[in-house]
């Protein structure tokens, strides 16, 4: 009985961790280095392609993303406060923002059009964290040039057999001939670790379908 125990607990444990560990990876070309001022960097990752792995993982936003949300601005303050609630399949969880409405300083100070989208997208991502995706980043782990590069060999890799799968079945359904099937599949070992190729190499790949 001890043993059926401590096995449903390994059991559970791994399948808390799986989405965790699914999204923990981060594509180094979808980040961005930050200089803060006084030799200080943070990476920032591309929003939407955090929506688009999201949208991967659990399809369109609608079956998962914000609701109940409410956006407040205090009188005679710059700030903008976002509360919402983050839902997915599995459940959902209450989530509060906040961002300065206002870009440039003194005479030049002006309220950003664009405020309220960025508050919303920056939330979604947020949210997103909570759950594992691209935890890799907040885990300082892209400070580490050889973390980052171990990564970039390993997108790369994984986007190759993507492309090299889906080229197999165009090949096999007619789409593809022989001809264009070699150039293209030398196109993707000449791209190495050149991950903006490969994913442009994976869009055209995708648009032949």
């Amino acid at each position: 009985m001890e043993i059926e125990v401590v096995g449903q607990m390994k059991e559970m444990s791994i399948n808390n961790m799986e989405l965790w560990d699914s999204q923990f990876q981060t594509d180094p070309s979808m980040t961005k280095q930050i200089n803060k001022g006084s030799g200080r960097k943070i990476t920032t990752i591309d929003a939407y392609w955090l929506i688009y792995k999201a949208t991967k993982q659990w399809g369109p936003m609608g079956s998962w993303g914000l609701k109940s949300i409410d956006i407040k601005v205090t009188e005679g303050s710059d700030i903008g406060i976002l509360s919402a609630v983050f839902f997915h399949p599995s459940g959902s969880f209450a989530i509060g923002n906040s961002i300065n409405r206002f870009i440039g300083r003194n005479d030049k100070k002006r309220e950003d059009d664009e405020w309220v989208k960025k508050i919303v997208t920056n939330t979604i991502s947020k949210a997103l964290s909570y759950l594992g995706f691209s935890a890799d980043v907040y885990f300082g782990k892209f400070d580490d040039d050889r973390y980052v590069a171990d990564t970039v060999k390993a997108v790369a890799a994984d986007l190759k057999e993507e492309c090299l799968n889906e080229l197999a079945v165009l090949s096999g359904s007619g789409v593809v001939d022989e001809t264009q099937h070699a150039k293209l599949v030398a196109k993707l070992e000449a791209s190495e670790t050149d991950l903006d190729a490969l994913h442009r190499a994976r869009a055209y790949i995708k648009g032949l379908a």
